[in-house]
């Protein structure tokens, strides 16, 4: 999916790090952008469960926050 990800974004070497910027798509469907959005948002994808590639990219930002804070040390407020 990052392989995908980053021909369709022009992001090179798309990764965890690059799925904020992506998953700001949805603030642009939550305020009716929705005819501005490309094609390959909505698309769904059968290896996925066919999701589409908008799902992914949120529980890829899901478990991206998870990673974050998966420890007590990590979980701690400095």
């Amino acid at each position: 999916m990052f392989k995908v990800l980053a021909e369709k974004t022009g992001i090179a070497n798309f990764s965890y790090v690059n799925v904020d910027s992506v998953y700001d798509i949805t603030r642009e469907l939550d305020n009716n952008m929705t005819d501005k959005q490309p094609p390959w948002v909505f698309q769904t994808w059968a290896q996925y469960e066919n999701s589409s590639t908008l799902d992914i990219i949120s529980e890829l930002r899901r478990v991206r926050f998870m990673t974050n804070f998966d420890s007590p040390d990590k979980a701690k407020v400095k």
